[in-house]
């Protein structure tokens, strides 16, 4: 079946409309707050990887291992929640449309499925990623709607949802990996712009607690809009394949 873009992405458009009530309460507990919080209190990086000095001596690779090691549980924990809030926008969109509660109850039943077919999906990027970058690009394509198949089709074997996707992508893997990159750029474009103006300020020496947090939000924000805006093209593109 040949897929339509602008199609697929009309019909995530008319979701919104019908329906951004309750997309923006759901965005807002599943998204805005755990990256709210995330960019309040996940610990600042330390010194010897700000400067240049210490860039690419032991000190500056301990720090860098040592940062990582004390913001994993951050990262962690607001990647099982956001990841949870798309699972959820998934299965509200389903036939049957169940209230939140029930569509909830759903979801935590499927969801360490879910995230096994998630964590498979990003060991084929990682592994075709390694061999030549392109087949890598090509199995982020391939492997689009790995996440809305665990949850539409109740597939409870993550090795089933990766195959039902390669199934379902045939032919598109290419268009469904642009999908996924304009995506992620738009996010990493807005994200920066407010990262500059972060900066500058922080440069100025203007930052401020407050700042911080309004820092926070709006990054927040921003990564909240691209999650509602993935999840409803996927939900389109899968209606269409499926």
């Amino acid at each position: 079946m040949k897929l339509d873009i602008g199609a697929a992405l009309a019909d995530a458009l008319a979701i919104w409309r019908q329906n951004s009530d309750l997309l923006l309460r759901v965005g807002g507990v599943f998204f805005f707050l755990p990256l709210f919080a995330t960019g309040l209190f996940r610990p600042d990086p330390p010194l010897a990887l700000q400067s240049d000095q210490g860039a690419g001596s032991i000190e500056a690779t301990r720090a860098l291992f040592d940062y990582y090691l004390a913001t994993a549980p951050y990262v962690i924990a607001g990647a099982l929640v956001t990841t949870f809030g798309a699972a959820l926008l998934y299965m509200l969109f389903q036939r049957e449309r169940p209230r939140v509660g029930e569509a909830m109850g759903k979801v935590a039943a499927l969801f360490l499925p879910l995230v096994l077919a998630l964590i498979g999906m990003e060991l084929l990027v990682f592994g075709g990623t390694i061999l030549f970058i392109i087949p890598g690009l090509y199995a982020m394509g391939r492997t689009f709607l790995v996440g809305i198949v665990v949850i539409a089709e109740r597939r409870t074997n993550p090795i089933d949802a990766l195959g039902r996707s390669i199934e379902l992508t045939r032919g598109h893997g290419w268009i469904l990996f642009f999908v996924t990159a304009v995506i992620f750029m738009t996010g990493l474009v807005a994200t920066s712009v407010i990262g500059g103006f972060h900066d500058a300020l922080l440069g100025s020496g203007s930052a401020s607690p407050v700042f911080e947090a309004i820092f926070a939000a709006a990054t927040a924000a921003i990564g909240t809009v691209i999650a509602i805006a993935e999840a409803l093209i996927k939900i389109a593109i899968y209606r269409r394949m499926s």
